[in-house]
C-alpha cells in the first residue's frame, strides 16, 4: 500500500463544515466538572485518576487493559465535547484539541505505547480528528501556530493505518475504524482520493457485516450485548454514508432483532459478555400457539445459534423467557457455553448464565468463560478445560412443539467428548432436560443449573427445591446422577455470578455428576 498524502493546503482556500455530534457518535460516561474536579474516569467500578498535560499516555495504574484503551481511545476529551456541542464555546474544542496534541506529540516521541494503535482506539481518535479539522479548516476555530500541521501529521498516520486492510477488525471494532476514517477522509482528503478512501469503507463495511452478522441478522460476537451495542453504534453514526442497498437490508433485520435479547425486566439475557439493560420486545410479533391454547412469541435463529421462547411481549403481564444458546464463530467473547440456556420465569430471573466479569486475563476471567461456569456440560472437575467445538457454525436444531410444550435441541461436538441436548419447555409449567454424552470411559461429567444469586436452592435426595422471590416453590428431580451443591468456592472457583465490572458474588450452583451416557432433569416450575 502506498502511503497517503493529505493535500494540506486545499482547504486553507474553503472548507464548509458538516461534522456534526452524530457523526463522532461521543459516548458521554463523565461529566466535565467529574472529570476536571477528579480526574479521568471512563467506568464506573475504578477510581478517578488525576492527571495534567503532558500525559504518560503508556499509563497502566490499575493493571486494567479495557483503561488502558479508553485512555487511547481519547474517551478524555469527550466530558468536553459535550460542553463544546451544548454552550457552542470553543473553550472546551481548544481543551480536547490540546489532549490531541499530547497524545500526537508523545506517540511522535517514540515512546512505548502498547494501546496507541489498538484497532477501535485508532478508529475513535479518527472521528474526533475529523472534528478538529473540520473546525479549523472552516474557521469555526483558532487553534495555536503549529496546531494544525500536528493534527495533519497525525490524521496522516491514521489514514494510512486505517487504509491497510489487515489492519480492520472484522468485528464491532472495525464499525468504529470504518465510520472514523470514512469521516476523517471526508474533511482532510481532496475529492479524489476522499471519493477512492470512501469506495474503500463502503467496500471493508461490506466484509464488516457479511463477517459480523448472520443472514438472519443476529450478531456473531456470542453476546447479546454485542449485538445491540455494535447494531445501536452503527446506527447512531450515518450508515448510509457507508451502506449499499443489501448491507442496509441485513443492519434492519439486526436492528429488528435486538430487543428479542432483553428480557422482560428490560435487562439483556446475560450469554457471553453481556451485561446491562436494553430496550424491551414490543410490537406486533407473531405468536406460536400451544394445544391448550396459550401463546407464545418465538424467535427460531437455531441456524444463527439462539432458540427463545417468551411471553407474548403486548401482554400486561411478561413472566416467562427461554433463551437457549450454542454457536461458535470465532473467539470474540466467547465462552465455553454451547447448549447453555437462561430461564427468566414468573417474573424474576431463575436460572443464569454467570455473566461478562471483565476481559482481565486472570483465573476469575477463566472461571466466567468456563463451560463449569454455565447451564451446560463440563467435566466434573471444573478446572478441566472442555475445549472447542469441533466446527464453526451453530449447534441448534429448529424449535419443535410437542406435549404442550416447545422442544429446543442441538449438540456439539468437543476432542473430548461429544454433547446432545434436548430441552422440552413448557412456560410457567415445567422444563425437561436431557443430556447425553459420549466420551472416553471412566470420564466423569457434570450438567448444572446456576441460579440467580438471591436465590438458595436446597439439596434433596433426588434433587433441589428453590423458593424465588415472589413466593412461588421450583422443584427439579435428575435420574441417573449424584448432586452437589456449590456456593463461592475457590479451590478451584465453581458457584459465581457477576453483577458488575469485574465484581463477582457468590451464587448456588447444582450440578447432577453422572459418568453413564445419559442424565434427565424434569424441573417443575410451579
Amino acid at each position: 500500500m502506498q502511503p497517503l498524502e493529505i493535500p494540506r493546503l486545499i482547504f486553507r482556500k474553503t472548507h464548509k463544515s458538516h461534522v456534526t455530534e452524530r457523526d463522532i457518535c461521543p459516548h458521554y460516561f463523565q461529566s466535565y466538572e467529574s472529570l476536571t474536579t477528579d480526574g479521568f474516569q471512563p467506568r464506573k467500578d475504578l477510581a478517578p485518576w488525576p492527571y495534567e498535560i503532558p500525559i504518560d499516555w503508556a499509563s497502566n495504574p490499575y493493571s486494567d487493559r479495557n483503561w488502558q484503551f479508553q485512555l487511547n481511545g481519547w474517551r478524555k476529551v469527550e466530558p468536553m465535547l459535550e460542553k463544546y456541542f451544548q454552550k457552542d464555546d470553543n473553550a472546551y474544542l481548544l481543551e480536547a484539541i490540546a489532549v490531541a496534541l499530547d497524545w500526537q506529540s508523545f506517540n511522535a516521541s517514540g515512546a512505548e505505547n502498547p494501546f496507541a494503535w489498538h484497532d477501535m482506539a485508532t478508529g475513535m481518535r479518527a472521528a474526533r480528528l475529523a472534528l478538529f479539522l473540520d473546525r479549523i479548516f472552516s474557521k469555526r476555530v483558532t487553534v495555536p501556530d503549529g496546531a494544525t500541521e500536528a493534527l495533519l501529521e497525525c490524521a496522516s498516520e491514521h489514514i494510512v493505518r486505517l487504509r491497510d486492510e489487515t489492519f480492520i477488525s472484522k468485528g464491532n471494532h472495525g464499525v468504529f475504524q470504518v465510520f472514523g476514517l470514512s469521516l476523517l477522509a471526508s474533511v482532510a482528503l481532496g475529492p479524489m482520493a476522499n471519493r477512492a478512501c470512501q469506495a474503500y469503507c463502503a467496500k471493508m463495511f461490506r466484509k464488516i457485516m457479511k463477517q459480523g452478522y448472520t443472514d438472519e441478522g443476529v450478531h456473531k460476537e456470542h453476546s447479546p450485548s454485542y449485538h445491540l451495542f455494535t447494531t445501536d453504534r452503527i446506527l447512531q453514526f450515518n450508515p448510509r454514508r457507508v451502506a449499499d442497498a443489501a448491507t442496509a437490508d441485513l443492519l434492519a433485520r439486526a436492528e429488528k432483532l435486538g430487543p428479542w435479547f432483553v428480557r422482560p425486566d428490560h435487562y439483556v439475557s446475560p450469554l457471553g459478555d453481556s451485561s446491562g439493560k436494553g430496550r424491551r420486545l414490543t410490537g406486533a410479533v407473531k405468536l406460536a400457539h400451544l394445544a391448550s391454547g396459550r401463546s407464545f412469541a418465538v424467535a427460531d435463529l437455531a441456524k444463527s445459534g439462539y432458540a427463545i421462547v417468551r411471553s407474548d411481549p403486548n401482554a400486561e403481564h411478561q413472566p416467562s423467557m427461554l433463551t437457549v444458546t450454542g454457536s461458535w464463530y470465532s473467539n470474540a467473547h466467547k465462552h465455553n457455553d454451547e447448549l447453555s440456556f437462561t430461564l427468566f420465569e414468573h417474573g424474576e430471573p431463575v436460572f443464569i448464565d454467570s455473566g461478562k466479569y471483565g476481559y482481565q486475563y486472570d483465573d476469575k476471567r477463566a472461571y466466567i468463560v468456563s463451560a463449569a461456569a454455565h447451564n451446560t456440560v463440563s467435566f466434573r472437575d471444573p478446572a478441566i478445560e472442555v475445549g472447542r467445538p469441533s466446527r464453526k457454525g451453530s449447534f441448534l436444531h429448529l424449535i419443535t412443539q410437542e406435549d404442550d410444550g416447545f422442544v429446543v435441541g442441538g449438540e456439539v461436538e468437543r476432542g473430548a467428548y461429544s454433547h446432545s441436548r434436548r430441552l422440552l419447555y413448557c412456560p410457567e409449567k415445567h422444563l425437561h432436560i436431557v443430556d447425553t454424552v459420549q466420551g472416553s470411559e471412566g470420564a466423569e461429567y457434570a450438567t448444572s443449573l446456576h441460579f440467580s444469586h438471591e436465590l438458595e436452592p436446597v439439596l434433596l435426595p433426588d434433587g433441589f427445591e428453590v423458593r424465588l422471590r415472589c413466593g412461588k416453590l421450583i422443584r427439579g428431580t435428575v435420574e441417573g446422577a449424584d448432586l452437589q451443591l456449590a456456593r463461592g468456592e475457590t479451590g478451584p472457583m465453581l458457584g459465581w455470578e457477576s453483577v458488575d465490572y469485574l465484581k463477582l458474588v457468590p451464587t448456588s450452583t447444582v450440578r447432577a455428576v453422572f459418568s453413564d451416557r445419559k442424565v434427565a432433569w424434569r424441573i417443575d416450575l410451579n
